[in-house]
C-alpha cells in the first residue's frame, strides 16, 4: 500500500524537476562535428549550422535571447559566419592541442663508458621522447642525447637530466605523454654512459 500511495508524489516530483530543467536550460550553438574543412593541422572540428543547412526547431515559447515565438515544428534557418574551429583536449604553451601518446619503444643495454644508439636517425624526421625506464647494477652516470650522425656520430647534445645510479638502482617510466623532449629533425637518439657498469634503458617514443 505504501508503494501505491507514494507513486503520485514521485510523478509530481518528476514533473516538477523536468519542468525546472526545461525552464533553466541554457541556449547552445547548434552544429555538427566534421573532419572536412578543418584548419591546417587539425583532424576534427565543429561547424555551426549555416544557411544551406536548415535546423528544424520545435519551440512554443519565446526564445530567451529575444527572438519572436516560433510555431511548433516550424523549420528555422540559423545563419552563421563562423569558420570551423577545432575540438581539443589539452593546452601546450597556452595553445589547445591533442595530447601526444608515444607508441614505440626501444631498449639498449650498454656495459661500457660509451655512447650507444637507441633509435636511428631518419631523414626529415624528429624523435619525440615521452618517457624512459632504466636499471643499473652499479655506480654509473648516464643521460639521453641527440646525435647528428648515425651510430652516435657527429655533434652530440645532452637531452634532459644526468642520472646517477648505484647498485640495484632502477627508474620507472612514468609519463605516457610527450612533454617537449625531442632530438630535433634528422638526428638519432643515444644514451651516454660514464662507467663500465651494466645499464638497461627502454625509451618510449614516436618518430615522424
Amino acid at each position: 500500500m505504501r508503494m501505491w500511495r507514494s507513486a503520485p508524489l514521485a510523478l509530481l516530483l518528476w514533473g516538477a524537476s523536468s519542468a525546472y530543467a526545461q525552464s533553466t536550460a541554457q541556449p547552445v550553438t547548434p552544429g555538427y562535428l566534421t573532419t572536412s574543412g578543418c584548419p591546417a593541422g587539425y583532424t576534427v572540428c565543429f561547424v555551426p549550422y549555416s544557411n544551406s543547412n536548415p535546423l528544424p526547431v520545435s519551440v512554443a515559447n519565446a526564445n530567451p535571447n529575444g527572438q519572436a515565438p516560433m510555431a511548433n515544428s516550424a523549420p528555422v534557418t540559423m545563419a552563421s559566419n563562423q569558420a570551423p574551429y577545432p575540438i581539443y583536449g589539452f593546452t601546450t604553451a597556452g595553445v589547445y592541442a591533442f595530447p601526444e601518446v608515444c607508441g614505440s619503444t626501444a631498449t639498449v643495454s650498454p656495459s661500457t663508458a660509451t655512447d650507444t644508439q637507441i633509435v636511428a636517425l631518419s631523414s626529415g624526421k624528429n624523435i619525440y621522447v615521452c618517457s624512459f625506464s632504466a636499471s643499473s647494477n652499479g655506480n654509473n652516470n648516464f643521460y639521453l642525447e641527440s646525435a647528428t650522425a648515425g651510430s652516435c656520430g657527429g655533434s652530440l647534445t645532452q637531452m634532459g637530466n644526468t642520472w646517477y645510479t648505484t647498485q640495484y638502482w632502477a627508474k620507472a617510466a612514468v609519463d605516457p605523454f610527450y612533454r617537449g623532449m625531442n632530438t630535433g629533425a634528422n638526428n638519432a637518439l643515444c644514451v651516454h654512459t660514464t662507467a663500465a657498469q651494466n645499464l638497461s634503458v627502454t625509451v618510449y617514443y614516436d618518430q615522424y
